[in-house]
């Protein structure tokens, strides 16, 4: 039998035995559901597999789906637009807190109705940090973080604006078995148990998405049809997959998140709220991107974010272009590649709803 020495120590490193290195090895399996059709025909069959399997691997048909239910709290007068409180039930039991930011006009709340952009938050604080709120609640100085309270950004480019807390974030935290288990990261533990029930936090969070959608197509505010998303990081991956999923959604801005998997969220440490079961089996990040075209799309991406690499975005952009050429839409996808790291850039996205939404 031939030799196979080891250190008798569990110390020493040695990479013959090493998890990461067996796993690797389906990184270079061709995902089954990867795009690659070469006219709109199979585009639109690829489309409805594809759809169907994603919708499925995040487990969506599992959520106990019920008639929206939406409570009405206090309306705030701020800088040029008001800020309404609301709650809603999106699924049986699973209550989300929002503000939607309506623009001012003369003596009443809006003089017509708006385009609506729906804004999603990444890592940390919740919605608080979109609408310049501390996060215990007070007012504090706009702009500041990695998010730039783009919330605000939008309410004042003159779009009705809808931010929320997703789940794991904000108000949406399990308090007491946090301090409980010692724990920080407030998405984690839902997150492992959403896996026991054949749920993924991606799947939640999405269908949160989607009834967002429901909730402003009921709005005066709002005018019919009109409805983008955005979003940067966790908020980044939310719009990408519900504007993947739900053609409700005219426009959507990605910002710090259309990556490769292999390169972004399976090389370095990354919260457990982006993995879903099975899903590297089936495509990548950038197909799951395509599954947006030929609707407008912006994809944003700093060249110095460590968590996102930019040649990995310029990859899956690569993909992107190649499908929307199948419909002659290469101007409705857009990019901004910027000199920074890992951030929102605000005016971009206000110019692209303009010229999108109207």
């Amino acid at each position: 039998m031939p030799l196979f020495p080891f250190s008798l120590s569990a110390r020493r490193a040695d990479r013959r035995f090493e998890p990461l290195g067996f796993l690797r090895q389906f990184e270079r399996q061709a995902p089954r559901l990867a795009f690659s059709a070469k006219n709109r025909q199979e585009w639109e069959r690829w489309r409805r597999g594809f759809r169907a399997a994603l919708a499925a691997a995040i487990g969506l048909d599992r959520i106990p789906r019920r008639e929206l239910r939406i409570k009405q709290g206090p309306v705030e007068r701020c800088d040029g637009y008001d800020r309404k409180s609301l709650a809603i039930e999106t699924a049986r039991g699973l209550w989300v807190p929002a503000f939607l930011l309506v623009p001012q006009g003369g003596t009443k709340i809006f003089t017509e109705p708006r385009p609506a952009v729906i804004c999603c938050h990444g890592h940390g604080t919740g919605m608080n940090s979109l609408v310049g709120l501390t996060e215990d609640g007070r007012p504090r100085r706009v702009g500041g973080g990695y998010q730039h309270d783009f919330a605000i950004q939008a309410v004042r480019a003159g779009f009705v604006a809808l931010a929320y807390d997703q789940c794991g974030f904000g108000r949406r935290r399990d308090f007491a078995f946090n301090r409980a288990q010692r724990m920080t990261n407030a998405c984690e533990q839902p997150s492992r148990n959403a896996l026991h029930w054949g749920l993924t936090m991606t799947g939640i969070r999405v269908w949160d998405a989607l009834r967002m959608v429901d909730l402003l197509e009921t709005r005066p505010e709002v005018a019919r049809g009109k409805i983008g998303m955005v979003g940067i990081s966790g908020g980044g991956l939310v719009t990408q997959f519900a504007a993947a999923l739900d053609d409700r959604i005219r426009a959507a801005g990605v910002s710090g998140y259309c990556n490769r998997f292999a390169d972004c969220i399976l090389s370095i440490r990354h919260c457990i709220d982006n993995y879903v079961p099975g899903l590297g089996l089936l495509a990548d990040s950038g197909d799951i991107a395509a599954l947006i075209a030929p609707r407008p799309l912006l994809i944003q991406a700093g060249t110095r974010d460590p968590l996102f690499p930019i040649a990995a975005t310029r990859a899956a952009v690569g993909k992107l272009k190649q499908c929307y050429a199948l419909f002659g839409a290469s101007r409705s996808l857009e990019t901004d590649i910027f000199a920074g790291g890992h951030q929102f850039r605000g005016r971009p996205f206000w110019a692209f709803f303009h010229s999108r939404l109207g």
